[in-house]
């Protein structure tokens, strides 16, 4: 749709007339060297260069001039000379930052031959062929005084030395020019000839000579080409032709000059303020740091967009004025240029403009979700708080009605005295109740904003919001609740470390502040073999691709699912490598489906080795699978990438294809198509139809040689010709299209982008695009879950995580609590508990297991013991009990047969660099995990200590310099206080045989069989332990010391 233009809306600080009925002036001002020249027979003879004058065109000629954009403009009366000095002009200038469209610029001419060779040529124009041209403006127009002509030696010394004057100059020729366009009203005078906007080409031949010698200075002041072209493109006949062909271009312009004025001016809030955000919240609450550790990335990823933005929007003001010389002598015929070009250059702005918001809707909403956990996390405090005000009132409630009910007894006999004492009771019971509901409001009337965050947060999470499951998220207590006597299980006590791995061969030797941190504790534990093992903590033993370093959150989870939790594409590689991926009961199915059916199966997705979305990889499996049950047809519907990959990788992938199905011998390639149009996900459903009418009524261009034809679209050398724009190709016609009874399978395992086209086509909602002739299809089958409420069947269901160490224990009728501090404690929980945010039976959350992380400091190299000490000391009281105690309430003593623990500053510091500091922290560390073994030594506790991942035991590079990122190195996991015969093992033993090394996903079920407790069938760990058959018989006890 065109622009609409308020003819009578005024640029920022150009004031209204003080004549209502009278239109405000337009102000178009260049500041540029101009020469004396003459028009003779068309041509422009060049004098040498004089003065330029101001040339105000305007209806309203008493008009005084004023402030346009920042640039001063000069008032009727005023001095020319002294009013545009260097001085004036810089004390108008807001100095800015180097501008990311010189980075923009610069990339463009690097980007490949193709782009490289526009550029020169549109530098070529700009700084040769345009600065041949020069027009004297008419003198006269304000005056005819000297005090009205202009010294450009002044005026370029001052834009040469301020290039946020330059951009004022983009800004104002940009907003004034599209307001001109639209206006058939303004007029420009050049020498005594008037030129309407709205004539015909000839006439605005002569605005466009004009123009040009601005043009030519400006260029040669910075390589800003946007300064150049805005005032081309303001002169363009494509701008002011009538020809229809034209409207793409008109179109076109509007769209990349908004776009253009939108980021200059954001461009600062959106790289600088985010940066901003981070550091304050940095401040405001160390425990941010982990949170946000992502923004900066992201930040700097929004900025290599940002710039891929300004090439798509650079690249459309080049070829505007390139196509614009081409055809100059043909009297700029409008007709000679292709529409669809145009079209091309505007998709590609806007494809990048997207890409800009998505991350910049990716960081704002990372911001929000963490500034909603700070919320959350108070209103848990608050709700704790509440809750034991709560118990305590009825405890003591309950005490004093069963003394009312005792005097109501013992006075029975006394019939008045009862009757009295019955009142008393009564009473008391009342005030009591009055007492209740008194502190329910008072606390209610504090939090009552932060309670109704928990209950919207509730309802987000897996489990139901609502007052019968409020036992699941706050546990009664009840004696029913502790059936099992402290004798029927053996205690224990889980340390997790955070960071500290064991160094490999290739570690560097200086680098280990582990080893060079005094660690007495730690160091006594490695050195008895029995009891130490080493664990997998990385790659494929966590779940992770190969590879890939471990981290906190994949950590804790496997260590508290008791099992490897695998992501999605991990656990379809698996498959594929230990040969169990055709027998997949979906994927069977799916087969004898097709092979049952009418024989036809399509196969849909994006096919490239970028690894992000799908795999190419994966789709060969599913071939070898289809011509091992016998398919009888094949089609494969190729989803261009590019932009996981390279832009023109696709024909290279298309071959390789074909290659494949030659040697699997079966398949055929159907349609070949973008996913710019077939994995669109922001509800631009015309797209999806594009791909769909391809896919399904074969509309696009019909080929026999796929790999050629997407070659033949790279040779026409424009934009939009690569992978991701690649509109349909048809090969094999009407017999390869999806119809009516054909079985169809999306093989993409990242959901996001795949959700709209399988939504239509498998008949989830059609009422985005309802007149489409869509195929009634079998069942649509696909590769992993889409999105939680498609009907779909699902090769690779999400990975149940029920009976996680935490929610077993508590089926077991044992309390257990865990314990950290605040940088670490959403670990302890969240994540050990399978990634719900569940409290399980029994298990009791009190705000002093949270323990409070140093606030007072940026980063934790500052405060290297972190809260160690703290932790050490409430997991001690825990294991002794002793925190309950109440000789006035006579309250029993708490006991918890499960304890667990996370000690934070080996990782945290390590992620700062800083070596040294690091060395003092491995030490607190260790200094902690002596005060928990002397307590468990105490109690009869079992001793467990296992590590996340790796850090502090490499923080150096081979070069010397710092390295803070996690490591694939293995962890240690070691029992202490253990009974007499018990060790650990290196070897699991599988049931098929095989041997496999331990992983963290065997902590859960050595600690289970080390408690005497049954370990579920979900758990598909091993126990490590090795019990002597004396003593696994006998059952012995770890010795509790005498106090």
């Amino acid at each position: 749709m065109r622009r609409q233009v308020d003819k009578n809306r005024r640029p920022e600080g150009i004031e209204a007339s003080t004549t209502p009925s009278r239109r405000r002036s337009r102000l178009f001002t260049f500041f540029s060297r101009r020469s004396q020249t003459s028009h003779q027979n068309g041509s422009f003879a060049q004098e040498p260069p004089s003065t330029v004058t101001v040339d105000l065109v305007s209806t309203d000629m008493s008009t005084n001039l004023t402030q346009i954009g920042g640039s001063t403009v000069v008032k009727q009366g005023d001095n020319l000379r002294d009013t545009l000095s260097p001085e004036s002009l810089k004390s108008c200038a807001s100095l800015s930052s180097p501008s990311l469209w010189d980075v923009a610029y610069d990339a463009l001419r690097d980007d490949n031959d193709e782009s490289k060779q526009r550029v020169e040529k549109y530098e070529k124009i700009l700084s040769s062929k345009l600065q041949a041209v020069h027009l004297d403006p008419p003198v006269g127009v304000i005056g005819d005084t000297d005090a009205h002509r202009i010294d450009l030696n002044i005026v370029d010394n001052a834009i040469t030395s301020d290039q946020s004057s330059r951009r004022r100059q983009m800004k104002m020729i940009t907003e004034l020019g599209l307001e001109k366009k639209d206006s058939e009203q303004i007029k420009f005078h050049i020498g005594e000839t008037e030129i309407n906007v709205g004539d015909q080409v000839k006439k605005g031949l002569s605005f466009i000579q004009w123009a040009q010698g601005w043009v030519g200075q400006a260029v040669a002041l910075s390589p800003e080409a946007s300064v150049a072209w805005a005032v081309v493109s303001l002169a363009l006949p494509l701008l002011t032709n009538p020809i229809s062909t034209t409207e793409a271009h008109e179109n076109g312009y509007e769209k990349v000059t908004s776009l253009m004025q939108y980021y200059v001016a954001q461009e600062t809030h959106l790289l600088g303020i985010n940066k901003g955000t981070d550091q304050s919240a940095t401040n405001d609450r160390s425990s941010d740091k982990d949170t946000h550790s992502e923004i900066p990335v992201q930040i700097a990823e929004l900025r290599k967009r940002i710039i891929e933005l300004y090439k798509a929007i650079l690249d459309f003001q080049i070829q505007s004025v390139l196509r614009f010389y081409r055809n100059r002598l043909k009297l700029f015929a409008a007709d000679a240029l292709c529409l669809t070009d145009w079209e091309a250059l505007t998709q590609a702005v806007e494809s990048r403009e997207v890409d800009v918001k998505e991350l910049n809707q990716y960081i704002l909403s990372a911001k929000t979700n963490h500034s909603l956990e700070l919320l959350r996390e108070e209103a848990i405090e608050v709700q704790k708080k509440w809750h034991i005000h709560l118990s305590a009132l009825e405890g003591l409630s309950k005490e004093n009605l069963a003394t009312g009910k005792e005097i109501l007894v013992v006075s029975a006999q006394n019939g008045e005295t009862a009757k009295q004492q019955l009142a008393s009771s009564e009473r008391v019971e009342a005030t009591l109740k009055e007492l209740h509901n008194m502190a329910i409001k008072l606390v209610s009337d504090k939090s009552v904003e932060k309670t109704e965050l928990m209950r919207l947060f509730a309802e987000q999470v897996s489990y139901d919001a609502g007052p019968e499951k409020t036992k699941d998220r706050i546990p009664p207590r009840s004696d029913s609740d502790f059936t099992m006597a402290e004798t029927q299980v053996q205690p224990a006590c889980l340390i997790v470390i955070d960071g500290w791995g064991i160094p490999s061969d290739r570690s560097p030797k200086d680098g280990d502040a582990i080893a060079a941190a005094e660690t007495p504790t730690m160091d006594a534990f490695s050195q008895d073999k029995e009891h130490f093992v080493e664990l997998e903590a990385s790659s494929n033993a966590v779940g992770l691709p190969k590879g890939l370093m471990g981290n906190s959150e994949v950590g804790h989870l496997n260590i508290g699912a008791g099992r490897v939790v695998w992501q999605d594409v991990v656990r379809i590689d698996a498959n594929i490598d230990d040969g169990t991926f055709a027998s997949n009961a979906v994927l069977k199915d799916l087969m004898e489906s097709a092979k049952n059916g009418n024989g036809r199966l399509h196969l849909c997705g994006l096919v490239s080795h970028g690894g992000v979305h799908a795999k190419q990889d994966h789709l060969y499996a599913i071939l070898k699978a289809a011509k091992q049950y016998e398919v009888p047809k094949v089609f494969i519907h190729f989803f261009g990438d590019g932009r996981d990959t390279d832009p023109k990788s696709g024909a290279a992938y298309m071959e390789e294809l074909i290659g494949q199905l030659q040697e699997i011998g079966i398949g055929k390639i159907a349609t070949v198509v973008g996913r710019y149009y077939a994995m669109d996900r922001d509800k631009r459903w015309e797209r999806i139809e594009i791909a769909l009418k391809g896919m399904v009524l074969g509309e696009g261009e019909e080929s026999t040689d796929p790999v050629q034809a997407i070659k033949d679209r790279y040779a026409k050398g424009g934009s939009k010709d690569k992978d991701e724009f690649l509109t349909p190709i048809i090969v094999g016609g009407q017999e390869s299209r999806i119809k009516d009874d054909d079985t169809v399978f999306f093989f993409n395992y990242r959901s996001d982008r795949v959700r709209q086209i399988t939504q239509v086509l498998g008949n989830v909602d059609r009422s985005v695009l309802p007149d489409f002739p869509y195929p009634n299809i079998k069942p649509l089958v696909t590769m992993t879950r889409y999105k939680t409420d498609y009907p779909f069947t699902v090769a690779f269901e999400p990975q149940h995580m029920g009976n996680v160490l935490a929610e077993w224990i508590g089926k077991q009728k044992v309390k257990q609590v865990h314990v950290a501090e605040t940088e670490k404690y959403a670990h302890v929980t969240f994540f050990f508990n399978g990634g719900v945010e569940k409290v399980f039976d029994l298990e009791v959350r009190d705000e002093r297991d949270l323990v409070p992380s140093v606030k007072s400091v940026a980063t934790y190299d500052e405060a290297p013991e972190m809260s160690a000490a703290g932790v050490a000391k409430r997991v001690a009281d825990r294991i002794a009990g002793e925190d309950q105690v109440d000789k006035d309430t006579r309250e029993k003593t708490e006991r918890y047969p499960f304890v667990m623990n996370n000690f934070a500053p080996p990782d945290m510091v390590g992620h700062t660099g800083n070596y040294e500091k690091a060395i003092i922290a491995c030490k607190a560390t260790d200094d902690g995990i002596k005060t928990i073994y002397e307590a468990c030594k105490a109690h009869g506790y079992i001793l467990f200590i296992t590590s996340d991942h790796g850090n502090a035991e490499e923080m150096k590079f081979e070069d010397g310099k710092p390295k803070t990122s996690h490591t694939t190195n293995k962890v240690p996991f070691i029992m202490a206080n253990a009974p007499d015969g018990w060790s650990l093992t290196d070897r699991v033993e599988l049931k098929d045989g095989k041997v496999r090394e331990p992983v963290l996903g065997d902590v859960a079920p050595t600690v289970l069989e080390a408690m005497g407790l049954p370990i579920p069938d979900e758990m598909t760990g091993q126990s490590l332990l090795v019990q002597s058959k004396s003593e696994s018989d006998s059952k012995k006890r770890p010795h509790a010391e005498s106090n």
